[in-house]
């Protein structure tokens, strides 16, 4: 987190006054309506009344008073406020529960797990009657930042590397939710992936193999890497497939990252982000893009030939066009077999990672072409 620049200050400074300025300005008709009722009307006649009574009397309020239709008004009011407002909490009860939170599936522990003081990146899959929730984890000591607190960058780094890869399962997606108390892999010491193991991606088979790929790096600021794990079941235990990672780059500014692993009863698929450094131009061209590759073994991969499943820029339904500041994190819907809407964390700013709004967007899918037949 950093401190507030100037400019923040100055926009949040503008805001106030112009907020303040229009509540007056929406305050003062009342206050001239207010003191009209209380003047005589000769005075409002003559338009001497502003905002203060001028010959100041109470013949308005006992002219109404003492009409009897007043307490008939008064009446119909109060049943239309009383009836009114039983009929719509019980429309909001009846709407709202569907939408209400069952429980917080991840939330912060005690600081001596492994992810006591953080959870991010949730992955979710079932199989076989439980629904196993992967997530990235982390944990960390001294005071908590808060919002606008700066961050240093030597803290930021013992954050990042202890990154963890956490599972919670549950035989129901309203819960109750499970949390494992160890991570299902470690990094290794020496090898390229001795800091962290985080944004992992699972794709169990339909006999309970599971294959996850996650991401790591060597050092701080190094290229970022991504390896292969396998277990026998879903909740592991993991074993590496092999001690180096999947698609090696001899340009060290070529990274990738946010893996999105799937299996469609023959071959593995998976997208990642383009995260290429020092405009080194990538694998797609565009910063940020997503990535295609195919593989038999979810070890060798083959990257299309036009790797780029999809970009930054975004057509709208009314037509316009808008290129998003970042699209992380892809997650797919697969509907009998078929890929039909692509998920990612966005949002919009000035350039990447300076937001002024991040959501998560769904995109549709085009519907894969028919095969051509000879």
């Amino acid at each position: 987190m950093q401190a507030k620049s100037w400019q923040r200050t100055a926009f949040q400074l503008f805001n106030y006054l112009f907020l303040i300025t229009i509540s007056i300005l929406c305050v003062l008709p009342l206050v001239h309506i207010l003191a009209i009722s209380f003047s005589s009307s000769a005075a409002v006649s003559a338009g001497e009344v502003a905002f203060w009574p001028v010959d100041m009397t109470l013949k308005s309020y006992s002219f109404i008073l003492d009409n009897p239709k007043f307490l008939t008004s008064v009446g119909i009011t109060l049943q239309r406020v009383v009836f009114g407002t039983i009929i719509n909490l019980v429309l909001v009860v009846l709407t709202a529960y569907p939408l209400s939170i069952e429980e917080v599936v991840l939330g912060r522990r005690e600081r001596h797990y492994f992810d006591g003081m953080n959870q991010h990146n949730p992955h979710i899959r079932y199989w076989n009657g439980t629904y196993y929730l992967y997530y990235m984890g982390t944990t960390y000591g001294g005071p908590v930042p808060g919002s606008g607190d700066h961050v240093s960058s030597e803290r930021g780094t013992e954050v990042w590397n202890n990154k963890r890869i956490g599972l919670a399962t549950s035989p129901s997606i309203a819960g109750p939710w499970t949390r494992m108390e160890q991570p299902l892999l470690e990094p290794r010491r020496g090898r390229w992936d001795c800091t962290a193991t985080t944004n992992p991606s699972v794709a169990i088979l339909a006999d309970g193999t599971t294959y996850m790929i996650y991401k790591s790096r060597e050092y701080a600021s190094s290229t970022l890497q991504l390896g292969v794990a396998v277990a026998d079941h879903p909740a592991g235990p993991f074993r590496r497939l092999s001690d180096d990672p999947i698609l090696q780059f001899s340009n060290p500014d070529l990274h990738v990252e946010d893996p999105y692993l799937w299996h469609d009863g023959q071959q593995f698929h998976l997208l990642i982000k383009d995260d290429f450094k020092n405009d080194s131009s990538g694998l797609t061209g565009e910063w940020g893009a997503g990535v295609y590759a195919t593989s038999a073994d979810c070890l060798h991969w083959t990257i299309c030939p036009e790797p780029k499943a999809y970009s930054r820029t975004v057509v709208w339904n009314d037509g316009s066009v808008k290129e998003m500041c970042n699209l992380e994190r892809p997650f797919l819907l697969i509907e009998d077999g078929v890929p039909t809407h692509l998920f990612a964390a966005t949002g919009t700013g000035e350039k990447a990672w300076h937001f002024d709004h991040t959501w998560n967007m769904v995109i549709p899918l085009a519907p894969p072409e028919p095969a051509v037949r000879d």
